[in-house]
């Protein structure tokens, strides 16, 4: 799966390498191999984290609760929509891409 620059589908800056659900939310691990992105991510002046997908099944109006998705996507942002979707480490490696760790609290109601 792509890593995405603002949701832009033409935009690619890397690479996931590993998705899971976990007790906190969603845990992403990363490659940024496009050199300004990953040096903006290795400063940490580029912390955001957002996520494309598709409601598979919701209940509920306001708040809806989802119950099951498609992820379409992941993408490094400015400002994410989930406050507590951020990078949480990164790691430079010798090929001078960054490797990031990401979790997203889950929030299963919007």
């Amino acid at each position: 799966m792509p890593l995405l620059w603002q949701h832009r589908a033409g935009a690619v800056v890397g690479t996931i390498e590993t998705l899971a659900e976990d007790a906190r939310g969603l845990r992403v691990v990363a490659r940024v191999t496009y050199p300004t992105a990953a040096a903006l991510v290795a400063r940490g002046a580029l912390t955001g984290l957002s996520f494309g997908y598709r409601v598979r099944a919701a209940r509920g109006v306001r708040p809806r609760e989802l119950l099951a998705l498609d992820l379409a996507e992941v993408s490094l942002v400015a400002a994410p929509m989930q406050a507590l979707a951020r990078v949480i480490a990164v790691d430079a490696d010798s090929a001078g891409s960054e490797e990031i760790r990401a979790e997203a609290q889950r929030s299963r109601r919007i």
